[in-house]
C-alpha cells in the first residue's frame, strides 16, 4: 500500500516537470516584463527629482528597485511572501503612483489567475497518472467479462437437470417457475 502510494507521488511529479518547467518560464517572462516597466517608470521620476530627493528615500529605491534583477527578486518575495507585499506598494506608490497600481494589479494577477492556472494544471497531470493505463482497465474488463461468463455457465448448469451439457425445452419449462431462474 505505502510503496503503491509512493509510486504514484513519484510519478505525478515526474509526469509534471514539463508543466513546471513552462510555468517557470511564463514566471519568469511576467515577471521581466513587470520589472522592467517599474525601473523604467521609476528612472524616469527619479531623472525629473533628482535633486529633490531624499538620501533615505533614493536608498530606499534602489534597495528594492534599483535594477531590473532586484525588481524582479522583490516582486518574487512578494508573491512569494517572502516578505510584505505593502511596503514595496509604499514606495512605488510615493514615487510613481501609476508603478503602485501596476504592482497590485500584477500582484492579485500572479496570485488569483496564474497561481490557479499553474495549480489546476499539475493536479490534471496528477489525475492522468492516477487513472489506470490502458492495460490495466483492458485486464479489469477482461476480468469482469469472465466473471459474467462463470454466472451464465453456473446458471445453465441449475437448468441442465441430467446433466448431458444440452438444456432441453422439456428443462426450460420445469425451472420457469423456480424463483432461482426468475431471479
Amino acid at each position: 500500500q505505502v510503496v503503491s502510494e509512493t509510486r504514484v507521488m513519484v510519478e505525478c511529479i515526474m509526469s509534471s516537470l514539463g508543466s513546471l518547467l513552462s510555468c517557470f518560464l511564463v514566471f519568469s517572462v511576467m515577471f521581466y516584463l513587470c520589472a522592467l516597466l517599474l525601473v523604467q517608470s521609476l528612472s524616469i521620476r527619479l531623472m525629473s527629482r533628482e535633486g529633490a530627493l531624499d538620501p533615505t528615500a533614493r536608498s530606499e529605491i534602489d534597495s528594492t528597485f534599483g535594477s531590473v534583477q532586484l525588481t524582479m527578486f522583490t516582486l518574487y518575495r512578494s508573491v512569494f511572501h517572502g516578505d510584505d507585499w505593502d511596503e514595496y506598494y509604499q514606495v512605488l506608490n510615493r514615487f510613481v503612483p501609476t508603478g503602485g497600481m501596476l504592482f497590485v494589479v500584477f500582484i492579485g494577477f500572479v496570485k488569483i489567475c496564474v497561481l490557479n492556472v499553474v495549480a489546476s494544471r499539475f493536479f490534471d497531470k496528477a489525475q492522468q497518472v492516477i487513472l489506470p493505463d490502458m492495460w490495466t482497465q483492458m485486464m479489469d474488463e477482461s476480468n469482469k467479462q469472465g466473471q459474467i461468463a462463470e454466472r451464465f455457465r453456473d446458471f445453465y448448469k441449475k437448468l441442465d437437470s441430467d446433466n448431458n451439457g444440452v438444456v432441453s425445452v422439456e428443462e426450460l419449462l420445469v425451472h420457469r417457475e423456480s424463483e432461482a431462474i426468475c431471479a
